[in-house]
């Protein structure tokens, strides 16, 4: 058997490659695989006719340096295209190969994945544009919220100087969000009458904070006209619960400070229980309610009632996010932590000690939690310079 036979008989043995054997010198075909005639048109026996896209002089020249020549090709295979690549090697000193390779899934694969990658690609530009957007978006809140948050608590008398040197003032106010429903403000009516509230509004956020606004600007519009807090929470109470559809409320203490006796007329709605402390860190709770939370009843008469503040006392007012606040253990602080603070404490010999003494304890008992709703604080002492009326 010549090496022609032999060649022509291993050709038969490849699976899945189309092979051709040819004459180097004339470029005659001198036999083909069934696979290769399934590919391509046999009507010529010249390789450069059934195989055009072959350089014969780059063939040649890569052939006579025993090196491979290649070509990619592609065809149509029915309602599908078929990628063939050709590879051209040299097998004798007379005899060529051509051995075609069936690349189509494999290219099919590739377009898959550079497709997916440019899809990729794309959704990753929309995504960093979509980000980049809710970015811009999120800082613009937060610079409204911190605007709304100056203008909150441009609203809150933090330096009220009291003309009278019978009274001394302080408050302090921390917010769980940028913005909060809690409120306080202290105001005279006239020379003698001095209005002091604080209130805390349902929920917290940016409604509250309106909410809040709308309510402090109201108990200041009435009590300007009314010396009876009885009057002036009815009538807040009114204005709040018309078309009030999102149900919001406010829990509100007011008060009538009459600085020349001492006397304090106030209606508590729904707020927490004031206290009265001594010099000697005695003190005892105003255990009043003159009605519910304002703005849910309209139409509600609140009552009020009136209790004495002596020399030196101070009159302790502050929301549930004091008595309320949450350590790790979801324990409450409650009430009777904050008396047990009062009563163990150095004499609070200013209203400003007393706060911040108040605030200290809460926060170091919040360690490690988020702040879960706003804390105000408000504290006014009686000290009259000579025996009252």
């Amino acid at each position: 058997m010549n090496s022609v036979d032999q060649i022509i008989r291993n050709i038969d043995t490849y699976l899945g490659v189309g092979v051709l054997l040819f004459e180097i010198e004339s470029l005659t075909v001198l036999h083909f695989n069934e696979i290769f005639k399934s590919w391509f048109d046999i009507t010529e026996n010249s390789l450069l006719e059934i195989l055009p896209e072959i350089d014969e002089e780059k063939l040649r020249k890569r052939l006579s340096r025993e090196k491979e020549y290649k070509r990619e090709r592609e065809i149509k295979d029915g309602h599908r295209n078929r990628s063939l690549k050709i590879e051209c090697t040299k097998v004798s000193n007379t005899l060529g190969l051509v051995k075609v390779f069936d690349k189509t899934k494999e290219k099919e694969l590739e377009f898959m994945i550079d497709s997916y990658a440019k899809l990729v690609e794309k959704n990753k530009r929309k995504l960093e544009a979509a980000n980049s957007r809710i970015q811009a978006q999120n800082d613009r809140m937060l610079r409204e919220l911190e605007i709304a948050r100056q203008v909150q608590f441009g609203m809150l008398p933090f330096d009220f100087n009291p003309k009278n040197d019978s009274v001394e003032f302080a408050a302090l106010l921390k917010p769980a969000k940028e913005v909060g429903g809690d409120f306080f403000d202290i105001f005279y009516i006239d020379n003698e009458n001095l209005c002091i509230c604080l209130g805390d509004v349902s929920d917290k956020g940016a409604g509250s904070a309106l909410f809040m606004a709308a309510t402090k600007t109201l108990i200041k519009s009435h009590a300007l006209n009314s010396k009876s807090t009885a009057s002036i929470v009815s009538r807040v109470n009114n204005e709040l619960a018309r078309n009030n559809d999102k149900c919001m409320f406010t829990t509100l203490f007011v008060g009538i400070f009459h600085i020349e006796d001492g006397t304090l007329l106030f209606s508590n709605c729904g707020h927490c229980f004031p206290m009265l402390i001594s010099e000697n860190m005695s003190l005892s709770e105003v255990k009043e309610l003159n009605g519910p939370a304002v703005g849910i009843l309209e139409g509600y008469s609140f009552t009020e009632q009136e209790v004495a503040i002596k020399p030196s006392q101070i009159l302790l007012v502050y929301s549930d996010g004091v008595t309320e606040a949450k350590n790790n253990l979801d324990d409450l602080y409650s009430e009777n932590a904050l008396k047990r603070l009062i009563r163990s404490s150095a004499t609070p010999s200013n209203p400003e000690t007393l706060i911040h003494t108040v605030f200290d304890a809460v926060d170091s008992f919040e360690k490690g939690t988020e702040q879960s709703d706003d804390i105000t604080i408000m504290a006014l002492k009686y000290k009259p310079k000579g025996p009252l009326h």
